[in-house]
């Protein structure tokens, strides 16, 4: 029997939610308890598997983590790799203003292709 713990994204930023799925011969499988072994060596517990074989955790710290279950006696392990969130705090402060400035460049030259037509 064919049975698979797996998570995505993979790898995924620090804060956003990651799914992981549970399977076997294809088909989910409800109600799977799941935990999550920290980089740290901490266990938290993610919850149990809904209908679609389906959970949900958002990741609070970077580093590797391991997603465990256990079914029959057989032990399921799928890794994450979480990585720092990007910072756009610069990039918003540098886009911001090249698009105002592009889009009154663009209304300048319509207003002047406007002005060109009419006479």
């Amino acid at each position: 029997m064919l049975q698979q713990l797996s998570v995505s994204p993979s790898p995924c930023e620090v804060g956003a939610p990651v799914a992981v799925r549970a399977a076997a011969e294809g088909k989910p499988i409800a109600d799977l308890a799941v935990v999550v072994e920290l980089a740290d060596g901490s266990r938290i517990d993610v919850g149990a598997t809904d209908l679609n074989g389906e959970v949900r955790f958002v990741p609070q710290a970077e580093g590797l983590v391991h997603f465990v279950a256990t079914r029959d006696r057989s032990r399921w392990i799928a890794p994450l790799q979480v990585v720092p969130a990007p910072r756009r705090g610069l990039y918003a402060m540098v886009c911001m203003p090249l698009g105002i400035v592009l889009l009154w460049r663009a209304l300048r030259r319509a207003r002047a292709d406007e002005s060109a037509a009419g006479s």
